[in-house]
């Protein structure tokens, strides 16, 4: 009798919860949808595009996974979206085998360039070592011992990581508490960070701030692929290429404006290619912004259609 008992308020606190769940869920769907229509962003409760889009941790884990209140816009300038990555593991052996739900707050940033970035990871702990080195990546170790110490870098080019983290960068990441709580990954032509939690936009905007921050550090001859190149294997199961050009304009996320053109400083890409008569622009750092000379018309301020809208097959992630 006292096990019935055990498992039928096992059974209504998991229903209780459930409810609680949804109706949480609900108000966070509310507010980031208005925000977003505030904005000039896109929201989306559900987007499963976003599931297949990276390999390295916390993605490829468990099953389950699906991609939550997703928001995708333009920070600082830069092409940006932030999710919640939802998904769930078996643990525990016998009686005690139980199912466990994870929940990780991801950032991304794209580069919007036609040639993906080498694959780089640079974090605390080991995060998907083993991973890593499936996709031909290796450890790999600086000239500053600081910086040895305190991250760990794991790359599939040397001259890659080298250039990118130069001496003026290492000295900003041990001094910044951001790069340590945040992980980074250059994946295809994305820049990527997570943390365990939900989604709450203080947060968002303190890694898509970090993000764009690391960027902005990129030196020129970076995005000119250091001039003899980088290996630059693709990452299986990603997309072959940049993501299609956003049709959205480029607000700043939780009410911090649109800051400068990608690479103040002395460090922009590239100038732009001329768009042809009657296409999109050819977005990528230093593309100018809606509305300016020589930028995109009105008509990228318009949301796409919803996927599966009639006659709009499932595209992929939209930036």
């Amino acid at each position: 009798m006292p096990q019935l008992v055990i498992m039928v308020l096992v059974a209504v606190g998991s229903a209780v919860a459930a409810i609680v769940q949804r109706r949480r869920d609900r108000r966070l769907a509310a507010e980031l949808g208005a925000w977003a229509a505030h904005h000039g962003w896109v929201y989306h409760p559900n987007d499963q595009r976003w599931v297949g889009r990276f390999q390295g941790p916390p993605f490829n884990r468990g099953f389950g996974r699906t991609a939550r209140h997703v928001l995708v816009g333009r920070h600082r300038g830069w092409r940006v979206a932030a999710f919640q990555y939802v998904y769930k593991e078996k643990r525990g052996s016998g009686k005690n085998r139980r199912t466990v739900t994870i929940t990780n707050l991801v950032a991304c940033a794209s580069a919007e360039r036609g040639t993906p970035w080498p694959s780089l990871q640079i974090g605390r702990e080991h995060f998907g070592h083993r991973l890593m080195n499936l996709f031909g990546g290796h450890d790999l170790r600086l000239e500053s011992e600081d910086f040895n110490r305190t991250f760990r870098i794991n790359t599939v080019d040397d001259k890659f990581a080298y250039d990118v983290l130069h001496p003026r960068t290492m000295e900003w990441m041990l001094a910044d508490a951001r790069a340590v709580r945040f992980p980074l990954r250059f994946e295809n032509v994305d820049l990527v960070t997570w943390e365990s939690g939900t989604l709450d936009l203080p947060r968002a905007t303190s890694m898509l701030d970090y993000l764009v921050d690391f960027l902005e550090r990129i030196p020129q001859f970076v995005w000119n692929d250091g001039g003899g190149g980088y290996r630059t294997p693709r990452t299986p199961g990603t997309s072959s290429g940049p993501p299609p050009a956003a049709p959205l304009p480029p607000q700043g996320i939780a009410g911090v404006p649109a800051g400068p053109a990608h690479g103040a400083g002395g460090h922009a890409p590239p100038p732009a290619p001329s768009a042809t008569p009657g296409a999109p622009p050819a977005w990528h750092p230093g593309h100018p912004e809606s509305g300016a000379p020589g930028g995109a018309g009105p008509a990228w301020n318009v949301p796409p259609p919803p996927a599966g809208a009639p006659g709009q097959p499932p595209p992929p992630p939209r930036w």
